[in-house]
């Protein structure tokens, strides 16, 4: 089950980092083995995606078990030269997981860019 609305406001340009508990859809820590993350950013209405993040290809994506908590947590991390060639205004995200044969989406929302004055 997707955790919905998970909307974040931002300026163009900034350095940013999402954190994202990997959880069921009763709010408990979902056993993974081998797991993949994909994001996606795209525009509303035509879905163009402008940006995308995997944890396989890229070093600011990662997907790691916190031992203190028993989640796994998902981070995606946004830089300058992410942000700064975006328009500004609101874009959908989402975020998938694949762990062997299963796989789903686990956080949909809005990514607000505001300008940089």
């Amino acid at each position: 089950m997707a955790a919905d609305n998970q909307n974040i406001t931002m300026c163009a340009g900034d350095t940013f980092i999402i954190n994202i508990p990997i959880k069921d859809g009763s709010g408990n820590a979902v056993q993974l083995t081998e797991p993949v993350g994909y994001w996606k950013l795209a525009n509303f209405g035509n879905n163009n995606i402008v940006l995308s993040k995997d944890t396989i290809n890229t070093s600011t994506m990662t997907i790691s078990l916190n031992p203190t908590t028993n989640f796994w947590v998902l981070q995606i991390g946004l830089i300058k030269d992410d942000t700064l060639p975006l328009t500004p205004g609101s874009y959908y995200q989402q975020v998938q997981i694949v762990d062997g044969t299963s796989e789903g989406v686990i956080t949909t929302g809005t990514i607000t860019i505001n300008r940089t004055l």
